[in-house]
């Protein structure tokens, strides 16, 4: 690696004013080292611009998953840690004392600043919440296998909870863009995630580098 080649690209960077950096070497996955070392020097001459790098995304052989995952999460990252960073301010100042928790696409929660750093996995969290509710609401009766509906004015999403066990899946899309992070399997296809992905009144500068 020629540290030279990412000095320039940093200064071309800046004269783009770019917003979001997508790192995805090739490989990555196996030995993140250029990828860290890169990732540094941004943080250093950029800090204002969000990074997005593969080996914290997803550490897997294939490729064009872990590009797309990777630029996704670039995408969105800067739009949600600027909503969250509001969200707290706001809540800070009406003394909210207790704990902010954002949900992830597998049903779990996490907090701002991990949601801020993964944020490409918040994208398909809200068809997660209806397994989580039905299993809820079924446990009391006795029932462990469901069929549950997640509808809005975006998506009808149906999933399965089999021996009280939410289906989960590595394999998703995001518009026409593949998502490899784990999410809530739903039975019939859902474009929710790409709606909320698409839909941004801000006007942004981001640019892929793999």
């Amino acid at each position: 690696m020629k540290l030279d080649d990412a000095h320039a690209a940093v200064r071309a960077f800046k004269v783009d004013q770019v917003e979001a950096i997508a790192e995805s070497p090739l490989w990555s996955f196996k030995n993140p080292r250029h990828e860290q070392q890169i990732a540094e020097i941004l943080r250093t001459e950029l800090p204002e611009v969000y990074v997005s790098l593969s080996s914290e995304m997803l550490q897997q052989i294939r490729v064009y998953e872990r590009h797309s995952t990777t630029a996704l999460n670039a995408y969105v990252g800067p739009v949600l840690t600027r909503y969250l960073t509001r969200l707290q301010t706001a809540l800070a100042a009406h003394d909210f004392r207790g704990d902010l928790l954002i949900m992830q696409s597998n049903g779990g929660v996490m907090a701002p600043d991990v949601a801020q750093r993964f944020a490409s996995n918040t994208l398909l969290s809200g068809p997660a919440g209806a397994p989580l509710a039905g299993m809820f609401y079924g446990s009391p009766h006795g029932f462990r296998n469901l069929i549950t509906v997640d509808m809005s004015g975006t998506s009808f999403d149906v999933a399965l909870v089999k021996n009280a066990e939410p289906a989960v899946t590595t394999e998703g899309t995001i518009g026409e863009h593949r998502i490899a992070c784990e999410h809530a399997s739903p039975t019939l296809p859902s474009d929710r995630g790409a709606h909320a992905a698409r839909r941004s009144p801000e006007k942004s500068n981001r640019r892929n580098a793999s």
